[in-house]
């Protein structure tokens, strides 16, 4: 059976700034840091506990106006494995393996519809 380890949990947020501005000071999280990813999206990371947590404004035009709770990450050293493991169990994937910068993604509906987001890193050369 594939391993997973928890990695993060993805806010929405209208103001990823405000919204990592309150974890860090009503809460005492640490700011990480903040870039722009490839679609032009503020993306704030803090840490909260040890535990990360990413704040973006929402993906795409099927998410406009969806804030809060996007999903939650788990990261896989087998990705491949994880997915066809997942999938002859009856898992529904909404993102089938995806190359991003550093890694690939993979997304997937686990109960009551919340989504679930598979990450392996790439390795490095």
């Amino acid at each position: 059976m594939a391993d997973f380890k928890f990695d993060h949990i993805h806010l929405y947020s209208s103001d990823p700034l405000k919204t990592s501005d309150f974890y860090v000071k009503l809460l005492g999280a640490q700011k990480r840091g903040s870039q722009t990813d490839p679609k032009g999206r503020t993306v704030v990371d803090v840490v909260l506990n040890g535990i990360l947590i990413k704040i973006s404004q929402p993906w795409d035009a099927a998410t406009q106006g969806k804030l809060g709770l996007d999903h939650f990450g788990m990261v896989t050293d087998n990705l491949d494995s994880a997915i066809a493991e997942l999938k002859a169990q009856g898992v529904d994937f909404v993102m089938e393996k995806t190359p991003l910068p550093g890694a690939y993604i993979s997304f997937f509906n686990g109960p009551e519809k919340v989504l679930i987001e598979v990450i392996e890193e790439k390795q490095k050369a």
